[in-house]
């Protein structure tokens, strides 16, 4: 008999615990603002990290230059991928290092030069649809140029240079420090060795295109005249 009182009062205690938890109220919902904050911690455990664009390995545009003449005062710019057809045609004054830049199909009319200064680390740029401008090239560690760029409608990006065994790279970056191009050349043969290397975007910006292959050759061309002036008076 005291079994079966027992089993009832057992029972009894399970339904009351069961109705209890049915007449208590759900917990309230999440907060907007905690919402917001558990998304926020869901997103930093995923990916602390997140990909930035300097990390981009691969260019998306490769151009190459190609000596076309003896002595080097000539060259021809293509794109890797497709080498018999000329994006732009360079003379380089022996004299001067000045360099004029055409197009293929208008060998005639230069569309951007380059003059640098006799007595100073200066160059004055003339690029298409854009008021002359003068950099100046300062040699910190290694030789470096900054300006306001035109075709990134006045940011600030630095050409940097970065010595290696036989081969040196000029790295083109913005105010944030973002790679958008480099150029990877021999030390003494960028002439007939040089390759362009776009990033990202960069590739589809036609000015910018035109910008950095127009820099890119001047301060190549500083760089390696120097370095041949310091061998020979060493």
């Amino acid at each position: 008999m005291a079994d079966i009182s027992s089993k009832k009062l057992e029972h009894e205690q399970q339904q009351y615990e069961q109705h209890m938890e049915m007449s208590n109220p759900p917990p309230p919902a999440y907060s907007e603002q905690q919402q917001q904050q558990q998304a926020q911690f869901n997103n930093d455990a995923t990916s602390k990290y997140p990909p930035q664009a300097h990390h981009i390995q691969y260019p998306t545009l490769t151009l190459q230059t190609e000596n076309t003449k003896l002595l080097g005062t000539a060259l021809r710019i293509y794109d890797l991928t497709n080498p018999s057809k000329d994006l732009f045609n360079v003379k380089v004054n022996a004299f001067s290092m000045n360099l004029h830049f055409f197009r293929p199909n208008d060998r005639k009319q230069e569309f951007a030069s380059v003059k640098f200064h006799q007595f100073s680390m200066k160059m004055d740029v003339v690029l298409p649809d854009t008021p002359m401008f003068t950099i100046g090239v300062k040699m910190k560690r290694n030789y470096e140029m900054s300006y306001p760029s035109p075709a990134l409608g006045g940011q600030m990006v630095t050409w940097k240079t970065s010595y290696h065994w036989k081969t040196i790279d000029f790295e083109y970056r913005d105010a944030s420090g973002v790679m958008l191009a480099r150029i990877k050349a021999s030390n003494f043969k960028w002439k007939k060795m040089s390759q362009v290397e776009f990033f990202g975007d960069a590739a589809t910006n036609q000015r910018l295109v035109e910008e950095v292959v127009v820099t890119g050759a001047a301060i190549l061309e500083y760089v390696l005249v120097m370095n041949a002036c310091t061998v020979a008076a060493s």
